[in-house]
């Protein structure tokens, strides 16, 4: 992401209580809502440093424990995410379709015996929810 100083004197910085994983789609989305116009260079080309997602769901990287790692922090900041951009009706709705949709996804990984992933995402959801209703 590039971003210009005007931008962030608008709407200040990167939010760091989301730690790792979403804070670039918070920021984009407080930019949206500062009436900031975004673009995205499809053309565009990333090298990831390190490994797949790919490479870590099907045991291929030496470093799986890194995706339980991931799992949990990319499930507790979209609850975060949630929690702190909607309120209301549009808050419950969003937050009950993203319950669900893990729950589905949880079972995934059971039947694939990646119980480790589904214990990630389990605690991702019971820390991003307690910190959703502590707020």
């Amino acid at each position: 992401m590039l971003i210009s100083r005007k931008t962030m004197e608008t709407i200040e910085l990167i939010d760091e209580s989301y730690f790792m994983y979403i804070e670039d789609l918070d920021y984009c989305y407080r930019a949206k809502k500062a009436g900031i116009k975004m673009a995205v260079l499809h053309k565009s080309k990333i090298w990831h440093k390190t490994f797949s997602v790919d490479d870590l769901e099907n045991k291929r990287e030496k470093n799986v424990q890194y995706f339980s790692f991931a799992v949990y922090w990319a499930t507790k900041n979209r609850i975060k995410f949630i929690s702190n951009n909607f309120s209301g009706f549009p808050k419950v709705l969003l937050l009950f379709f993203f319950l669900v949709s893990k729950l589905f996804t949880i079972f995934k990984y059971l039947l694939k015996n990646r119980k480790d992933i589904s214990i990630a995402q389990i605690k991702g959801l019971r820390d991003g929810l307690k910190e959703c209703i502590l707020k």
